[in-house]
């Protein structure tokens, strides 16, 4: 029965497979039609085919299998040419039918044989898929070309044939007037490449372009087999329609219709809104509406080009003429505007021709429009409210208005100072003539009220004024039919009569329309006085001048009035000086409101409204600010005083490390108020931020010199960049001083002026590694542009050799460079763009080449200057990059000066006091400033003026439109030819103005130099300047730079002939000076002396007074009034150079010096005189190489303590409020500084192992200026660059560096990885070079006793000239090596015994997580247990077994629980605060830290806790899980605990820091605290209330809130609210007593044997965000039991129930274990009696006792074999095995993982311009070659939302990390892409990179980063991890791999 059952069983596999091996074909597919002919046919179909069409061949009997199906062997039945790929298959016994497997291709002829019969068929043509233009498209605007798309390729020659074109004319409805293209009148192309889906496209180019005006029409034919020609598919294509105006309509606003052929526009009311400054609400005393603008809108069938007005006026003919037309395109509108009339009818016309579209089409046809406007409604207003008319000049108020030549005029007279009618509205008010005035005692009163007065109120008091002084109808200048125009009506003689001619006074004028019935009033002021007003910082400076004259008015007297107590009185008074002036400082600021300003002079008064004031010329600019004038007087708290401030200088020694190095930190700090610098006395925070705003914050103390000092020496395993920054303290306030004085000196002024952060800069903090070797350039600083120059490169080891025949990349460019010869003092170059006249600067293209060095590792590039199109000087910046024998890029910049062979120099004064003679001193200079004579030059001296001239334009703005030109003058020309010496030609100015001296010469290849160096000559001539820009003028100095102690002479070029100019000084200290300087003839001059505290610029300003020009009365007619009296300003910065702040620094020291040799430095400090000073410096040396990975900041201080300041002053002048302003034309001018582009040297060199070796923070210089410093070199072969920076008292800074170079004979260069791995193979090498002395034979060894060396370890070697010797050996790391490894290097040459020797410290990292066990065994008294061996391999020295014995269970789980969290391998905030809670808890407990290796680390592990604490706090003074991420309360409450729990037990703890965390605990007891996490409020609440409770910061309230609330509590938090009462003095029992109960509540107990135990807690959910576990919630119910119930019985219960949840590696999670130890730490018991345990394994047993001293037993053993632990003793013993080993096979092998998430990694070769390529392993190894380009990306899936996630990455070893932060990193150094989500920490080291998240959502995420395959051999790549740190076995890890790099030959 069995084997017939077996046999049946085979049968039906072997059936199985015999199925599944047939083809999958078998099963035909299903026929739904008929293959059949009647008519005898043979092939269907019978012509033609489309697409995808099958052939059929049928037969006149049976012939194939007669169910059908495939048939293999067609050729015996049929035949196809060309055969195409497919199937044939049998429908039937009859038919036999073939399918294409792609489409026919179009237009292809296909032949099918079968028996007698064939036929020819064609593929028909398809209807293209696509066109452009498509079919019904717009207007082409030139047609040239038709794009065919076709789903799949066409015959190109056949498609030519079927295509056919006509064109018509448009519309192209009929044929007639058409014509057909013959062939030749285009051709048909196609297209290079295809479209993804396989569609290709075919172009119809025209031979040339169709008119305009046409249609084409492009037809396609079936195919070109007759029979099968027909026309079946067509495009039309239209192009455009000839230039021309399709349609005229009228603007905005008008409404229009045809009558008899003209166009008329009548106004609809839809005008713009009237221009208004009125707020918001503000009613406006008029209803005045302007009209539309007058503009017609022809709209063209295409865009016309650009018009000016000329141009314009030709092309449109307008009859009869129009005043000020303008035109405007607008896409394809033409908007033609003027003073059209009303009821005027006008004709435009546009002749053919006259007008172009933007393609240069002439306009068609002629074209003509008649158009008329009708009549606008008149209307009339004053177009001001209130404003200043002049006394003694001309007396026009301004209006606008249309359709009236007559207007009611009525004037009184008022008094100034009366409230009643001031102030008064800006718009005016208006009034109704016929309205009754008010009966006889219902008049008003005069104003009196503290609060202005409103229009109502004015109104009902113009009504009650008498008989008007003047009252008539003036004549006004617009028509009655005209547009609305802005005009002046003439008042003058109507003041006369009223006051008398030239009188001041102050009138209401009214103005009446003569068929209105309202009045509009305006209030004129007609005075002589002008006010200029000043504001400094804490006073404000008045000047009255001549509104006429603008001569300074003495003796006016000035009121400053406003609101005090509720009452209008004078808030300051004063009487002007005999130049004008009176000074204000407001005693006390905010004691009154300011209302008004009264400037009075006899009879004579001016009042200005502080809200309607003039413009402020403020920061070099006019402008109306929001704010009212002077309101900062009212203001108590407006800050004006500058205030003291904080500079300083911060720097570090380099500007990168690697993460485990310290940076030195030094800073300069002073104070700087009023252009003085003052030492500091007060200290402040040193602020550093890493990645991640990771921030320690280190308080310092400053010395006698105002520096600091700190070495920052952190732990910093995060990678990147680093902010250093220094907060001063902010002193506490003075509060015995007024809060408005804000003039204070010496600290007391420091201490009310809190300051910001300063001196911020950055290093980075990068795993780097430095190359080998160093490239130099070595070239001419300068050479001349008439010939060429060499650039010599060699490539050197560093320790000594020469690279050779390695490859090179030269790359060359060039750069404008601003030249001055050196020693010439006052001479301007032709080198100097700003004097040269030269443009653009131009130059030849990028130079690359590729070379290699020669067997001396030289090379050499040559440049050619002759080639270069200008002279003009240049920088080549030539860098040269060399590839090294291990593949290393080093890189050198060489920077070569290129200057004309000559350079013309002239030197001549720039100003001249009066015409006569000027002797500049001409000059020709090479590039060393040496003089060249025999250069033939051309000398000129040109006289320069400016012409405004008015340019063709409207005047509808009232202002004119000039354009300025240059006129230049030759006065004088003569050849020169250049002397030994600098040559003195006196040449002659005649009249005042503006000169040049011009030099000009040509060098051999005809390249022009030219110098042209202007200069002003005064005088008693009218001089002209280019017009300055709006409202101010233009001022220049005869120097760029002053000293302190020189005198600047300033020269106000004024557009004004004859003027008065307020010369302002902005001095430092906040008060000002002040003189006026007399324009005349157009310039005015003003000297100035230079001060130290003027440093670095000075602010001086110019207020430009004209008065009334003579003789300039204008017409009422005219447009704008020339002669107005006017104010510009003008700001001049005056450039003072630091001089008296500079302290020279000087190092002497050795150019040269052997490793190990002691050197003296000298320093000397001299100030500018050179004069020795003393002071302190800092000192130190660095490697060059490091300076070479990252830019080094300068080193001058002085910069950071030149203060540039901002200029504060706010002018204002009533002078331009006068009506009738004239408006000034803007121009642009000035020099244009030349900025020198390009990057600085940076030059890579070898790595270092010492990179400072000597920082000296504090070096004190005696008064001899000298200081002596002894330097012990390093045996460290390199460049150091010496650094120096000094201070000498509190304003003296200076900076100096120079370099040392470190040789010897022999240099033993090893080249390694920068780590290795257990198992991996890799090349040692060893470079052996000679520096110095001969080459010949030598030795060379290698030592390495941990590794296994292939090959002899010495050898023989023999030097030749220039070449270096390379020893390479293969060695193998054991697999059992753990330790790093050291290497030695030793060469010896035999001439001379010189030898050298290095050693190398090899870090070793693990391949792969160890194995490790853990198991708890109890031992019963008298019983041995035997522990069986573990049965599995391990490496060799690997196995290790902790044994830890106790006779309390409770110690031997503590110190599982240690274990644990001394070996969690992340350091987190909450993971470190957690090692320093267990351990803090244990501290009394040596026995049980000493068993877990703790016992001399608690101190050290609170201080790393209290660090990472304070790193860790947000923004909102959270701490959280990483630095610087978002906090929770949570975990703020854990960390302030612990800092309590730290104090009470003696450790130093930051009382600020537990400050700042208390105040936010206390924040978070609030229930709308908005931190709280969501669900989670009341867990937060209670553990912040817990926290606090530890520090003693209980808030009683709160414990009652909550306790009310403990139904609602999660578990662990009613133990801890329980914990929290306890802990009150007064605590209510009944409260305590609840909370017990509550707590007792939520445990479930069993009963086992007739005692409880413990069964669990009440379920309840959590956030995994708050780390919730049973362990935490039963450890702080353990700890509150112990508190508040000690005797309890359930107690014991709850720590036996504790006891169990431990495992032999602690209780799961790092936070999970820091709670169980607290809530244990102190219930262990001690033996009573000793108790006596033996180990035995193999041999005699090991004794050993544990008793009450000794608590805890430790047994460790590496042999993995049975081993015995016997109790001797009569109590139980419980024992702690930790077995750990590593697996004998290596992490290469390790298998890929999925326990929660899924990690995949992947590695891409990546080249040059080429996409990455995919590398896959075989057979577990991935083969790379040496020195290609890796980007590793690893993909993680995470199947949901996750907390606190690691993902560590492990490098191989043979890798070099590309790390894109360093500056010499090549360009493929960027990875392709960031991580998908940014992660809460990142940190990138030597073997692996690490990404840290607080939060995973569910989804896929990638990382990527490249590497360089740099040392050969093979390596382990261990497994990539991505795990939950605190839910145990949520991991993932990917394959391990092999990565083989293989050495390049």
């Amino acid at each position: 029965m069995k084997v017939a059952a077996m046999n049946k069983s085979l049968f039906l596999c072997l059936c199985a497979a015999l199925s599944f091996a047939q083809p999958a074909r078998a099963e035909a597919p299903p026929v739904f039609d008929r293959a059949q002919r009647a008519d005898g046919a043979r092939i269907a179909p019978d012509r033609f085919l489309r697409a995808y069409d099958p052939l059929t061949i049928f037969f006149p009997g049976d012939t194939g299998p007669k169910n059908g199906g495939p048939e293999d062997n067609a050729a015996k039945y049929a035949a196809i040419a060309p055969q195409p790929a497919g199937e044939w298959r049998w429908i039937g016994a009859r038919a036999l039918q073939f399918r294409p497997a792609e489409a026919w291709k179009p237009l292809s002829r296909v032949t099918v044989k079968s028996g007698g019969a064939e036929r020819r068929l064609v593929a028909l043509l398809p209807t293209p898929s696509s066109t452009n233009p498509a079919d019904g498209a717009d207007p082409t605007p030139e047609l040239t070309q038709i794009a065919l798309t076709f789903a799949q390729p066409v015959d190109l020659a056949a498609l030519s044939r079927l295509a056919t074109v006509e064109l018509r004319p448009a519309p192209g409805l009929s044929p007639q007037g058409g014509q057909t293209l013959s062939a030749s009148a285009y051709d048909i192309r196609a297209l290079e490449g295809k479209d993804s889906d396989g569609a290709q496209t075919y172009v119809l180019r025209l031979r040339d372009s169709i008119a305009d005006g046409r249609v084409a029409i492009l037809r396609l034919k079936l195919s070109d087999e007759p029979g099968l020609d027909d026309e079946t598919y067509e495009l039309r294509v239209r192009t455009a329609l000839p230039f021309a105006v399709t349609e005229a309509t009228c603007g905005r606003g008008w409404s229009d219709d045809n009558l008899g052929g003209v166009l008329r526009c009548a106004a609809n009311g839809d005008a713009p809104a009237p221009e208004s400054d009125s707020e918001e609400g503000e009613e406006a005393a008029s209803t005045y509406v302007p009209t539309a603008k007058r503009r017609l809108t022809f709209t063209l069938n295409a865009e016309p080009e650009a018009l000016d007005i000329l141009h314009a006026r030709e092309a449109l003919r307008i009859t009869p003429p129009v005043d000020d037309l303008a035109v405007e395109t607008d896409s394809s509108h033409l908007k033609i505007s003027g003073k059209f009339l009303s009821d005027k009818v006008y004709e435009l016309s546009i002749a053919p021709g006259a007008l172009k579209d933007k393609r240069g089409r002439a306009f068609a046809s002629a074209f003509t429009q008649r158009f008329a406007f009708t009549r606008d409604d008149p209307a009339l207003q004053w177009d001001a409210g209130y404003g200043v008319v002049e006394r003694f000049g001309a007396q026009l108020l301004p209006m606008r208005g249309r359709g009236y030549d007559r207007a009611d005029i009525r004037i009184h007279a008022i008094d100034p100072l009366a409230r009643d009618f001031w102030p008064f509205p800006e718009k005016g008010v208006e009034t109704a003539d016929d309205d009754a005035p008010p009966l006889p005692g219902n008049e008003p009163k005069r104003w009196s009220e503290s609060g202005n007065i409103e229009a109502d109120a004015i109104k009902e008091r113009i009504k009650t004024l008498g008989s008007p002084a003047v009252s008539r109808l003036v004549d006004l200048p617009i028509k009655r039919n005209g547009a609305d125009a802005k005009f002046g009506v003439d008042l003058k003689e109507d003041f006369a009569r009223i006051t008398g001619r030239e009188q001041p006074g102050t009138y209401l004028v009214g103005l009446r329309a003569v068929d209105e019935g309202k009045r509009k009033w305006l209030r004129a002021q007609i005075t002589d006085l002008s006010l200029s007003a000043i504001e400094e910082p804490t006073r404000v400076r008045f000047a009255v001048t001549s509104l006429a004259s603008a001569q300074p008015v003495a003796g006016a007297q000035i009121r400053v009035e406003g609101v005090k107590d509720d009452k209008f009185v004078a808030l300051a008074t004063g009487t002007t000086d005999a130049n004008g002036f009176f000074s204000w400082t407001p005693s006390k600021r905010g004691d009154g409101e300011l209302r008004r300003v009264v400037v009075s002079k006899g009879l004579d008064t001016l009042v200005i409204d502080p809200d309607s004031a003039p413009s402020e010329y403020s920061k070099e600019l006019w402008s109306k600010p929001e704010a009212q004038w002077l309101s900062w007087v009212t203001e108590s708290d407006s800050p004006r005083a500058e205030k003291p401030r904080t500079l300083c200088h911060v720097f570090s020694e380099r500007p990168i490390y690697r993460p485990e190095e310290p940076a030195h930190i030094k800073g300069y700090v002073r104070t700087y108020e009023g252009g003085a610098l003052k030492l500091r006395k007060t200290g402040g925070a040193l602020v550093v931020t890493g990645p991640n705003n990771q921030e320690w914050r280190i308080p310092v103390k400053l010395d006698a010199a105002g520096g600091f000092y700190h070495k920052f020496d952190a732990q910093t395993p995060a990678t990147g960049d680093y902010q250093v920054k220094f907060e001063p303290d902010t002193p506490k306030k003075n509060v015995k001083k007024d809060e408005n004085d804000e003039g204070a000196d010496g600290e007391s002024a420091e201490a009310t002026a809190p300051d910001a952060s300063c001196g911020q800069f950055s290093f980075k903090k990068e795993a780097y590694r430095l190359p080998t070797f160093e490239v130099t350039l070595n070239a001419p600083q300068t050479v001349a542009l008439d010939g060429t120059f060499d650039v010599d490169l060699l490539a050197r080891y560093f320790a000594g050799g020469l690279a050779a025949d390695r490859p090179i990349k030269w790359r060359a460019a060039q750069f404008p460079h601003v030249f001055t010869p050196p020693n010439r003092e006052g001479f301007l170059f032709s080198t100097d763009a700003r004097f040269s006249g030269d443009g653009k600067f131009k130059s030849t293209a990028i130079l690359e080449r590729d070379a290699r060095t020669d067997a001396g590792g030289a090379a050499r590039m040559t440049f050619d200057t002759t080639i270069e199109p200008t002279a003009q000087p240049r920088r080549y910046s030539i860098e040269a990059t060399v590839t090294g024998d291990d593949g290393i890029e080093v890189r050198n910049v060489q920077n070569v000066i290129a200057l004309p062979p000559f350079v013309l120099g002239v030197k001549t004064p720039r100003y001249v006091e009066k015409p006569g003679a000027v002797t500049p001193e001409l000059i020709a200079v090479d590039g060393k400033s040496e003089t060249i004579a025999g250069v033939e030059m051309t000398l000129r001296l040109i006289k320069r003026n400016w012409i405004s001239t008015l340019q063709a334009s409207d005047f509808a703005q009232g202002a004119a439109k000039y354009v300025t030109q240059v006129q230049d003058e030759t006065i004088f020309e003569r050849k020169v030819t250049s002397a030994k010496e600098a040559q003195k030609i006196e040449l002659t100015t005649k009249d005042a103005g503006v000169y040049l001296v011009q030099l000009e010469a040509y060098d051999k290849l005809k390249r022009r130099q030219q110098v042209s160096v202007d200069f002003f000559v005064g005088g008693d001539t009218p001089v002209t300047f280019a017009r300055p820009p709006a409202a101010s003028a233009t001022v220049s100095a005869d120097k760029e730079k002053y000293a302190p102690g020189e005198t600047a002479t300033l020269v106000i070029q004024s557009p004004f002939q004859n003027a008065r100019a307020l010369a302002i000084v902005e001095q430092p200290n906040g008060v000002y000076d002040y003189s006026f300087v007399d324009i005349a003839n157009g310039f005015g001059r003003f000297a100035l002396p230079v001060k130290k505290e003027q440093t670095p610029k000075l602010a001086v300003h110019f207020l430009v007074m004209r008065g009334r020009l003579k003789d300039s009365a204008p017409q009422p007619s005219a447009n704008f009034d020339q002669g107005k009296p006017v104010t510009i300003a003008a700001t001049k910065w005056i450039e003072v150079t630091p001089m008296k702040n500079i302290v020279n620094v000087k190092l002497d020291a050795p150019g040269k010096a052997r490793p190990g040799q002691q050197v003296e430095v000298t320093l000397r400090l001299t100030d500018d005189t050179g004069k020795p000073v003393a002071g302190e410096a800092t000192f130190w040396m660095v490697d060059q190489a490091v300076l070479s990975l990252a830019k080094e900041r300068p080193l001058d201080p002085l910069p950071d303590f030149i203060v540039a300041r901002e200029t504060k002053m706010a002018a204002r002048d009533t002078r331009n409020m006068a009506f009738g302003v004239i408006p000034l034309e803007e121009i642009a001018g000035g020099d244009g500084d030349l900025q020198e582009w390009g990057a600085e040297n940076n030059i890579s060199v070898r790595k270092n192992f010492t990179p400072v070796p000597i920082y000296l923070p504090n070096v004190k210089v005696g008064d001899d200026g000298v200081a002596k410093i002894k330097v012990a070199l390093p045996d460290t072969l390199t460049v150091f660059k010496l650094r120096a920076k000094a201070v000498s008292g509190p304003d003296r800074f200076g900076a100096a560096g120079s370099e040392m170079l470190i040789r010897q004979e022999l240099v033993a260069q090893p080249a390694l990885p920068r780590f290795i791995r257990p198992g991996d193979a890799f090349d040692i090498g060893l470079v052996a070079r000679v520096v110095e002395g001969p080459g010949g034979a030598g030795k060379a060894a290698i030592a390495a006793p941990a590794l296994k060396l292939a090959g002899d370890a010495s050898n023989k070697i023999d030097w030749a000239q220039n070449k270096p010797v390379r020893v390479d050996l293969r060695a193998e790391a054991p697999a059992s090596l753990e330790d790093g490894v050291k290497l030695n290097f030793r060469i010896d040459r035999d001439a001379d015994r010189a030898r050298d020797a290095v050693e190398i410290d090899l870090p070793v990292k693990p391949d792969r997580e160890p194995t490790k066990k853990y198991e708890v065994v109890e031992i019963a008294p008298g019983e041995t247990r035997t522990l069986a061996a573990t049965g599995e391999a391990s490496r060799p020295k690997t196995f290790s077994r902790n044994i830890v014995v106790a006779a309390d269970p409770a110690l031997v789980k503590l110190v599982a629980g240690l274990n644990m969290l001394v070996d969690y391998p992340y350091g987190c905030t909450e993971q470190r605060l957690a090692l320093a809670r267990a351990s803090l808890s244990l501290k009394g407990f040596s026995p049980i830290l000493s068993a877990a290796g703790l016992q001399d680390r608690v101190s050290s592990s609170v201080t790393s806790a209290a660090m990472q604490i304070e790193q860790s706090v947000d923004s909102d003074g959270l701490v959280a899980f990483w630095p610087r991420a978002r906090g929770n309360v949570s975990l703020t409450a854990w960390a302030y605990a612990f800092l309590a729990r730290a104090e009470r037990a003696g450790e130093p703890v930051d009382k600020t820091l537990m400050e700042r965390l208390a105040n936010i605990l206390k924040l978070s007891l609030r229930s709308d605290y908005s931190r709280l996490l969501t669900g989670e409020e009341m867990r937060e609440r209670v553990a912040a209330l817990a926290a606090l409770a530890e520090g003693g910061k209980l808030d009683e309230s709160y414990v009652a809130e909550l306790s009310r609330r403990a139904d609602f509590l999660p578990n662990e938090s009613v133990a801890e609210m329980t914990a929290a009462a306890s802990r009150m003095p007064n605590v209510d029992q009944r409260i305590l007593a609840s909370l017990m109960e509550t707590m007792w509540g939520r445990v479930k107990f069993a009963s086992r044997n007739g005692a409880q135990v413990y069964a669990g807690q009440i379920a309840e959910s959590a956030s995994d965000l708050v780390l919730p576990s049973e362990t935490r919630s039963l450890a702080e119910m353990l700890r509150a039991a112990a508190l508040a119930a000690p005797s309890d019985p359930r107690a014991p219960v709850l720590r036996d129930a504790l006891l169990r949840l431990g495992e032999g590696d602690g209780w799961g999670t790092t936070n999970a274990n820091a709670s169980a130890i607290e809530a244990l730490a102190e219930g262990w018991r001690r033996p009573v009696t000793p108790i006596s345990v033996a180990f035995a394994q193999g041999g005699a047993p090991s004794n050993v006792t544990i008793d009450a001293n000794n608590p805890v037993a430790r047994h460790v053993t590496d042999k993995d074999a049975p081993l015995t632990i016997a109790n001797a003793s009569n109590a139980p013993l419980v024992a702690l095995v930790e077995t750990s080993y590593m697996p004998v096979e290596t992490g290469a092998k390790a298998k890929a993982e999925s326990e929660g998430f899924a990690i995949t990694r992947q590695s891409w070769r990546v080249k040059s311009a080429q996409a990455p390529q995919k590398l896959d392993p075989s057979d577990g190894v991935l083969r790379i070659d040496q020195g290609e380009v890796i980007e590793e990306t690893a993909e993680v899936v995470n199947p949901e939302d996750r907390t606190y996630v690691a993902i560590s990455l492990p490098l191989a070893a043979g890798y070099e990390p590309l790390n894109p932060n360093i500056a010499t990193a090549p360009a493929e150094a960027q990875p392709s892409s960031a991580p998908t989500l940014a992660p809460t920490w990142v940190s990138y080291g030597d073997d692996r990179v690490l990404y840290a998240y607080d939060s995973l959502p569910k989804g896929n995420y990638r990382f990527a980063f490249r590497l360089k395959a740099q040392t050969a051999g093979s390596y382990t790549q261990p497994p990539a991890l991505a795990e939950t740190m605190y839910k145990k076995g949520v991991r993932g890890q990917s394959a391990g791999a092999r990565v083989e790099i293989a050495k390049q030959p």
